[in-house]
């Protein structure tokens, strides 16, 4: 009998093991496939567009971007979410994706056809009704990458995590080169007084959207080939459980975007009296570049954990599994968090100065980043227990939270209000889903130690940050990541080290 008890260990700890390194694998592969692409647009964005372009520019910049991926948020009506859910069985992939595609590619083309006609009014909102060439380039840069979106989720549950970081990567490189081209090598032939008439009016962004509606084209066109199966066999009763699963995490992906990146518009409309403050939103929009190695760590993290999550939501162990890569994620992310902000000094160089003066909310927005991969964990029951309507009242709530702070924070705090504001929405939402999903998916995560790093990483911080003004740069700098190297030496020892094993 003890014989038996020991094999049964055996077979578990190495099914186990299996488990953790196939998960570290595809962190790695998606790290390369996330991490990389968005390194490179943010090296790019830092080094050169602020430096390129004045910070009312990089307004209207991030005010754009942040468009679009509310557009791209309702046309995939999430449906690469609701492919992992309804296709996790390899049996079920065909119709799943089939049903999923399908929902997508009339979502998208419909909401093409409406941005062109109502561009004009969307700038009017967005920046000025002069500007609805831009949201025309973003019509058709959400129309790629929704299209984009399914082929992506497909490769992703197949497992084929290298040509998804080939195909990301790919993208961001050329999409880089060709911006830099348009910019340096041929910019006359389009913003030049003697240009084309078709060109008449072109700025500089829009050499930037351009080659971004380029990049997502040939994206495009590398992924047909995961459109061979699709069919005109459409499974209607299938596409009514999509859409009754997928609808709420639509709201939570609408929430998502206002609590991520509507910042820039409340800053642009409430930091000034007029409505029309591009320079503290392009100041914020700069500022929040350098916080971007935790959305980089997050964004991986997350690529890797949610198919991971549903392909193995039927073992008996998983719950187990989930709360302990919630401390590795905990551990990582607060290493991440010093890493930035004990380096802020270095790390402000690879902005202009004209965008130093909000440098303050980089520690804001960094630990509301971490707090918001938390939630990612936290919130994976809804998804897995089919109560997605959950997380869609969680997901209004954050935003509540967020444009009720903006709206009262910012005319006083300008950017800082924002900053806070995501702070505080991060926050509670991790309460929310974690509270909610004690009933329904009562998954065992170590708190107290996520705490603990969490507290000792903040205190970490504000000594070091309080010390800025008195000591010696270079002898802060050294000292800083000493200090930085030592907490993940005493954490890979107590937990990693641990999590490694297991």
């Amino acid at each position: 009998m003890l014989s038996h008890s020991k094999s049964y260990d055996e077979y578990t700890y190495l099914r186990y093991m299996s488990l953790m390194k196939s998960f570290a694998k595809e962190t790695v592969v998606y790290g390369i496939g996330s991490i990389l692409p968005r390194l490179l647009s943010f090296l790019f964005a830092a080094l050169g567009l602020t430096r390129l372009f004045d910070t009312s520019e990089f307004g209207i910049h991030g005010i754009m971007y942040s468009y679009a991926a509310l557009v791209i948020v309702i046309v995939t009506f999430r449906m690469e979410t609701a492919y992992f859910r309804f296709g996790r069985m390899a049996e079920d992939r065909k119709d799943a994706f089939n049903s999923t595609a399908w929902i997508v590619i009339v979502l998208s083309t419909l909401a093409f056809m409406l941005t062109l006609f109502f561009s004009k009014e969307i700038a009017g909102l967005l920046t000025y009704s002069t500007d609805a060439r831009y949201v025309k380039w973003f019509a058709i840069i959400a129309l790629f990458d929704a299209l984009a979106a399914v082929p992506f989720a497909s490769l992703r549950l197949q497992n084929r995590a290298k040509l998804f970081a080939t195909l990301k990567v790919f993208n961001a490189v050329f999409t880089v080169l060709f911006m830099l081209f348009l910019l340096l090598v041929i910019p006359d032939i389009f913003l030049s007084a003697t240009s084309h008439d078709i060109f008449d009016g072109w700025t500089r962004l829009d050499l930037i959207f351009m080659a971004n509606a380029v990049a997502s084209g040939i994206i495009v066109l590398c992924l047909l080939g995961q459109y061979q199966s699709l069919s005109m066999n459409i499974n209607f009763d299938q596409i009514k459980k999509v859409l009754r699963y997928a609808w709420p995490l639509v709201i939570v992906g609408i929430a998502h975007v206002i609590n991520n990146l509507s910042d820039r518009w409340f800053i642009k409309e409430l930091s000034s009296g007029n409505g029309d403050n591009f320079d503290a939103s392009g100041i914020y929009n700069g500022c929040i570049k350098i916080a971007i190695f935790m959305t980089l760590f997050t964004t991986a993290f997350n690529y890797a954990a949610e198919p991971f999550f549903f392909k193995n939501a039927d073992r008996k162990d998983s719950y187990e599994v989930y709360g302990q890569l919630t401390l590795a994620y905990t551990i990582v992310a607060c290493i991440v968090f010093l890493g930035i902000n004990l380096n802020i000094d270095l790390l402000k160089h690879m902005i202009d100065s004209e965008y130093h003066a909000g440098l303050g909310i980089v520690p804001i927005v960094s630990l509301a980043y971490l707090f918001l991969g938390i939630y990612y964990n936290f919130a994976i029951w809804y998804k897995l227990r089919d109560k997605t309507t959950m997380g869609a009242m969680i997901g209004i709530i954050g935003a509540i939270i967020t444009i009720g702070i903006n709206v009262i924070l910012v005319p006083k705090f300008s950017f800082y209000g924002s900053a806070i504001a995501s702070l505080i929405c991060f926050l509670t939402m991790c309460f929310l889903a974690y509270i909610t999903g004690r009933k329904h998916m009562p998954i065992q995560y170590p708190l107290g130690k996520m705490t603990l790093y969490i507290v000792v990483s903040s205190v970490v911080f504000l000594i070091f940050w309080g010390l800025r003004d008195r000591l010696n740069g270079i002898v802060l700098m050294i000292l800083s990541n000493l200090v930085i190297f030592a907490f993940a030496v005493i954490a890979y020892r107590k937990d990693l080290l641990r999590l490694a094993r297991m």
